[in-house]
C-alpha cells in the first residue's frame, strides 16, 4: 500500500500492522482519525475504519497494533486472529443493500428521492445494477468515487497546495446552459474542461483505467474553470459529487469555488426527453432526472461543509447576457478577465463540438458520445425551450418531487448572489416556473 494513500477495495481492505509509517498521510488527508488513547479510530464490533467525521467506511478495517486505542489486546495474536476472521466474514458475506436489478417504479423514485433530501449514508454503500450499456459492472457510490480520487491523484498527489490553480466547478442536472458558459469562460481565456470528473466516472462504470486529468498548475493558469453535470444515463451520475474525489485527491477547498447551475425545471425535463428518450427508457431516464434534481441538495451541502464558496446561476438570467456574466465574473473575483467580446462574438470559436471551440473534452467513452448534442453559436445567449411536448403525468413530476420549489430557491439565490436588483430581477424570472408553451 503506498505510503500517504489508502486504497479502498469494494471486496474489503485490512489495513496491515506493519503499515504504520502511512497513517500520518491518512490523517493529513482526512481519510483516518486517531483515537484519543491511541492508533486509528475504528469500531470495537466490526474493526471498521472511521473517517475525521467519525464514520464507518463500510469497506475498510483495521486489525492489530493500529488499533491499540479501541482494543487494548491489540498485540495479542489469538484476539487479532479473531477479529481478522470476523472481517473476512464480514467481506465475503456483505450485508448491505444491492439493487440487483434497476427499478423505476414510483415507489422506487420515492424511496431513492428521500434518501436524497436525507443525504442518506447508504446512498454511498447500496450497489448499483448496471444496465449492460452505460455500466456494465456492480458497484457502490463510495467505491467508484474512491476510484476516480485515486485516479485523480496519480496526477495532483505530486502537488504543493500553491501549485494548484483556483478551480471553478459548475454543476447542475443536464441541460441547464452548462456547455454554453463552458464556452463562454473559455473564450475568456480561462482554460475549461468538459467533465473532467464525471469523465473518469464513466471509464469507471465501464471498467476502464480512465486517465488521470491534466490540469495547469497555478503557474500556467491561475484559474481554470470545468462543468460536471449531473444524469442522464445512470443512477451513479445523477448522485456523484463532483468535489468529493478532488478534495479526497488533494486539490486545496480554499482553490475551489462551485457555481450551483440551474433552469426552469419544465424546460430542462423537455431537453432531456429530446435528447435522450432513444437511448434511455423514459421511466428509467425520469427516475434519473428527479434524482439529478434533488442531488443538488446533497452537491451544495458538500461544498459548503469543506468550506468551498457555492454562487448560483440560472440559466435565466442569461436573457440579459452581458450584465449577467460581468456580474458572475464580479462575484467570482474574475472582474478583471471579463471580456464583453466572450459573451458577444465567438465567431468560429461557437462551433462547440470542434477543437477550436473554447471548451477543452477529455477522452470519454465512445457510448457515451452524443454527435450534435451541444450544437453552435456565435455568442452566449439564451434560447427558449418549448415544453408543450411534455404531458400532464410529466409535468406533475416536477411537482410531486419538489423540483420546482428547489427552482424557486436557485432564482432567490441567483438574484442574491449576483445582486440584481428588483426590476432585473423580474425582467429576466417574472413567473420563475415555466409552463407549458
Amino acid at each position: 500500500m503506498p505510503r500517504g494513500r489508502l486504497r479502498h477495495r469494494r471486496d474489503g481492505t485490512v489495513l496491515p500492522a506493519g503499515r504504520q509509517p502511512a497513517l500520518p498521510g491518512h490523517l493529513r488527508q482526512g481519510l483516518i482519525a486517531f483515537d484519543p488513547l491511541g492508533g486509528i479510530s475504528c469500531g470495537y464490533d466490526d474493526s471498521r475504519v472511521h473517517d475525521r467525521h467519525d464514520n464507518p467506511y463500510p469497506n475498510v478495517y483495521a486489525v492489530g497494533a493500529p488499533t491499540k486505542g479501541t482494543h487494548f489486546y491489540a498485540a495479542a495474536v489469538d484476539i487479532n486472529l479473531r477479529r481478522a476472521q470476523t472481517v473476512v466474514d464480514t467481506i465475503l458475506n456483505p450485508k448491505g443493500p444491492e439493487m440487483s436489478t434497476i427499478i423505476t417504479s414510483v415507489e422506487e423514485t420515492d424511496r431513492l428521492a428521500d434518501l436524497v433530501r436525507r443525504d442518506h449514508p447508504s446512498l454511498d454503500t447500496m450497489v448499483l445494477a448496471p444496465d449492460g450499456k452505460y455500466q456494465n459492472r456492480p458497484a457502490a457510490l463510495d467505491e467508484l468515487m474512491w476510484e476516480v480520487r485515486d485516479c485523480l491523484a496519480e496526477t495532483l498527489r505530486n502537488w504543493a497546495p500553491e501549485d494548484f490553480p483556483t478551480l471553478y466547478c459548475a454543476w447542475g442536472r443536464c441541460r441547464v446552459g452548462s456547455t454554453a458558459l463552458t464556452n463562454l469562460f473559455g473564450v475568456a481565456g480561462i482554460p475549461s474542461y468538459f467533465q473532467p470528473v464525471k469523465v473518469v466516472l464513466r471509464h469507471r462504470l465501464l471498467g476502464n483505467a480512465g486517465e488521470p486529468w491534466a490540469a495547469p498548475t497555478a503557474a500556467e493558469q491561475p484559474h481554470i474553470f470545468s462543468k460536471e453535470m449531473a444524469g442522464p444515463y445512470v443512477l451513479a451520475e445523477s448522485l456523484f459529487l463532483p468535489l468529493q474525489p478532488l478534495i479526497e485527491a488533494g486539490w486545496p477547498a480554499e482553490k475551489l469555488h462551485m457555481i450551483m447551475l440551474d433552469r426552469d425545471p419544465a424546460s430542462s425535463l423537455a431537453s432531456w426527453l429530446e435528447k435522450w428518450s432513444d437511448r434511455v427508457p423514459e421511466d428509467r431516464l425520469i427516475q434519473n432526472y428527479v434524482i439529478s434534481s434533488l442531488n443538488a441538495l446533497r452537491v451544495e451541502s458538500y461544498a459548503r461543509r469543506h468550506g468551498v464558496p457555492v454562487t448560483h446561476y440560472v440559466y435565466e438570467a442569461s436573457k440579459d447576457a452581458t450584465g449577467s456574466v460581468r456580474k458572475l465574473f464580479d462575484r467570482l473575483g474574475l472582474g478583471e478577465r471579463f471580456i464583453e467580446s466572450a459573451v458577444t462574438d465567438w465567431k468560429e470559436r461557437g462551433q462547440i463540438e470542434t477543437k477550436g471551440s473554447g471548451v477543452t473534452f477529455l477522452s470519454e467513452p465512445k457510448i457515451y458520445t452524443v454527435v450534435g448534442l451541444h450544437g453552435s453559436d456565435t455568442a452566449y445567449r439564451y434560447r427558449s425551450r418549448k415544453t408543450a411536448s411534455l404531458s400532464e403525468a410529466q409535468l406533475q413530476v416536477i411537482g410531486r418531487y419538489g423540483i420546482d420549489e428547489m427552482y424557486r430557491a436557485s432564482v432567490a439565490a441567483c438574484i442574491r448572489d449576483l445582486s440584481l436588483d428588483t426590476d432585473t430581477a423580474a425582467r429576466l424570472f417574472g413567473d420563475c416556473l415555466g409552463t407549458a408553451a
